[in-house]
Parts: C-alpha cells; sequence; structure tokens
C-alpha cells in the first residue's frame, strides 16, 4: 500500500502541516527503517518508566498528531542524502524489503526507537505501519 501510494506524491506536492518537503518526507521514513534495522543507532529520549505507556501508543488506534517533533531530530529535517525524489522512492522500497529479511534472519532482534525504547520485530513493524500513514495522511495521499 505504501508503494502504490507514494506513487502519486511529487516534488510538487504541498503538505497538509509541518516542513518536510515530498522528498525529504521519503528520506525520514528511510532513516526509520535503518534505525529499525541497526543501520542507524540513536538514543531513547523517553525515560525508563514511561516507555511502557509510550509503548501501548503503537496497539492503540491512536493516530500520530499533526507536527509531532521526533526529539532526535529536532525542528529540522536531516540533510538528503539522494539526488531526488524517484531515487528516494526506490531506496525506501528496498529498506522495507531488507526491514522483513533483517527480521527473518533475527526474529529476537531488538533495536532502539528514539521515543519507545528497545523494540521487537511486531513492534517496529506497527511502528513503520503507523508513522508510514502519519506521513502519507501529511501528504494528502490518504
Amino acid at each position: 500500500m505504501l508503494h502504490e501510494r507514494l506513487e502519486k506524491l511529487t516534488i510538487e506536492t504541498s503538505p497538509k502541516w509541518g516542513q518536510f518537503s515530498p522528498h525529504e518526507m521519503v528520506e525520514h521514513l528511510i532513516w526509520a527503517f535503518d534505525i529499525s534495522i541497526g543501520k542507524v543507532l540513536t538514543p531513547c529520549s523517553t525515560p525508563p518508566n514511561k516507555i511502557d505507556i509510550y509503548k501501548r501508543f503503537l496497539y492503540s488506534d491512536m493516530p500520530t498528531r499533526p507536527n509531532f517533533k521526533n526529539p532526535v531530530l529536532g525542528d529540522q529535517p536531516l540533510a538528503l542524502l539522494l539526488p531526488d525524489l524517484q531515487e528516494a522512492k526506490a531506496v525506501l522500497k528496498e529498506k522495507a524489503d531488507e526491514f522483513y529479511e533483517y527480521y527473518t534472519k533475527n526474529p529476537s532482534k531488538e533495536e532502539i526507537h528514539p521515543v519507545f525504547g528497545p523494540l521487537n520485530f511486531e513492534e517496529w513493524e506497527r511502528n513503520h505501519f503507523k508513522h508510514c500513514i502519519h506521513h502519507l495522511v501529511q501528504f494528502d495521499l490518504m
């Protein structure tokens, strides 16, 4: 579903909220997939005694609120690493495939999320679903 929806995303698509350009948003999703497979390491900013409360969000039907700021990123998007939006979309598809391959080979592995702390495969899958929906809604692709 994600990749089909992103086919409609162009460099001219305006967000309903936030500062991301379409290209920045897709690279942001790539970054999140890289965290989930241990290619990018981030600290968790949530106090340990609140992790379980925050993780409940992953199992709820609550959407991520517009303008949510990832505490690791702050106000500015990361610098773009790919030459254009089309290349970023292709890399995102590869990263999603790599995510499933990673956890097929490492089913008990946990990687640190910057808000939710250590997440296993199921939790990361839920996180990616909610995160991707959030940004599809941001660009009116849902």
